[in-house]
Parts: C-alpha cells; structure tokens; sequence
C-alpha cells in the first residue's frame, strides 16, 4: 500500500547487533495501530523507526566520516589540501552523522571517491554543492 502510513512503537529491543556493510542491523518486535485491518499478518514492510529528531542540525554524510580510537573525523579542504579534523557526532541515520562540533557549515568536507583520503592531500573540489 504505498503512499500509506500507520504509527506504531517499539515493544522489544534486538538481542544482538550484526554489521552488514556501513550499517548495524537488529531486529526488533513493533506493535502497529490498524484500526482498519488493513494490514495482513506475516507481510514484509519497509519501516523507519525514528529516534530521534532534531531541527537545524549541522549533517555530513557518513560516507564522509572516519573513526579511529573511538574518535570521530572528517577530512576538511583548506588552500587545496585535505586537514583531518576531528568532529563530535549526535544521532545519525542510514546516509548521515549530525555533527555536533568540529566543523561548520562553511567548512568544505572531502568524501571519498577512488582514492583513500590522507591528512595534507593535495585535492581540487569536482562539486561541492553549493551555489
């Protein structure tokens, strides 16, 4: 049923966790409101559960963040030169960190692409977005 959606609520927390890739997986038991019985038992869904929101909120893809000794960084291109730049990172998502300090939104952010990014890497910026 596309276009729909029903609300409902975590009942149980996953036991374990499992890395798949760039992300951690878990399965967890939900209970959803179907006042209609629209839904029919045992049906596969995509489902997002939220946990947490918050407006205006500096993001960087996560693609685009490093963690090293339990610290988070990214790098950052200054005079054409890639810094790392360690970040404090808030929720995160599927696709991105919020950044809770360590950079701006003026600061230009080097993603990866071919090449694995190092600490004073000469770079030139394809796209960086903005206008």
């Amino acid at each position: 049923m596309p276009n729909r959606v029903w609300t409902g609520q975590v009942e149980q927390l996953p036991n374990t966790i499992v890395a798949r890739g760039s992300r951690n997986v878990g399965e967890v038991l939900c209970s959803v409101g179907d006042s209609e019985s629209e839904l029919l038992p045992n049906t596969n869904v995509d489902v997002r559960i939220r946990t947490a929101e918050r407006d205006n909120a500096l993001t960087v893809l996560r693609s685009a963040v490093r963690n090293e000794a339990n610290e988070h960084f990214v790098f950052v291109v200054e005079q054409g030169r890639l810094r790392r730049q360690k970040i404090a990172v808030g929720t995160s998502n599927s696709t991105h960190y919020e950044v809770l300090s360590g950079i701006t939104e003026n600061d230009l952010v080097a993603v990866p692409g071919g090449s694995e990014l190092r600490d004073g890497m000469v770079v030139e910026p394809q796209n960086n977005g903005r206008s």
